[in-house]
């Protein structure tokens, strides 16, 4: 489930994503800002976004079985990004990290902010 903010003036959407794969699985924290989905895209395409100035998103992994890893990553002039952990190998991967624990920093024009929280559960 997707976590909603509005920070520096624009509205920005935290989710969690998964990549699975038979063979491996990745997990992301990604953030949209002013996500908009037309109604005939279904699961077939992804949204717009707005771009703003700068984007920074820090992840803080945690799991149940493998250490805690943070990773972050930050752009300009875009509207979206994500923060993936590593790749976890094998048969079947059950999720490594199943709460990231977030802090995105939004700067648009001349305001800035930054806010917290928690996606996923363990």
């Amino acid at each position: 489930m997707a976590a909603e903010h509005e920070v520096a003036g624009v509205k920005i959407e935290v989710s969690l994503s998964d990549q699975n794969y038979f063979f491996g699985r990745r997990q992301s924290v990604c953030v949209a800002v002013e996500p908009s989905r037309k109604w005939w895209c279904l699961w077939l395409c992804r949204g717009t976004t707005k771009s703003i100035d700068e984007l920074r998103v820090t992840g803080h992994f945690t799991g149940p079985v493998l250490s805690p890893i943070d990773r972050s990553e930050g752009c300009r002039d875009s509207g979206n990004l994500c923060a993936s952990a590593p790749w976890g190998y094998g048969w079947s991967v059950p999720p490594s990290y199943p709460q990231v624990e977030y802090e995105v920093f939004v700067k648009n024009g001349i305001a800035s902010g930054t806010v917290t929280g928690v996606q996923g559960g363990s």
